[in-house]
């Protein structure tokens, strides 16, 4: 089973962006624009799961 942690989804995220905004690219593939839109709506997600956490006192 993978990890996913909040460092990882943004480096696959910044890994994405990189490709789709380099000036010889064709742009990403509609899988890929996929992804990135999943690792953005996961990390917010993640991010928002440890604000709560840190407000509870659980983390």
């Amino acid at each position: 089973m993978v990890t996913v942690t909040q460092e990882s989804l943004a480096e696959k995220i910044k890994r994405l962006e990189s490709r789709s905004s380099a000036e010889y690219a064709l742009g990403l593939t509609l899988n890929e624009e996929y992804q990135l839109a999943a690792y953005r709506m996961l990390l917010k997600y993640l991010a928002g799961h440890a604000d709560e956490n840190r407000e509870n006192g659980n983390g």
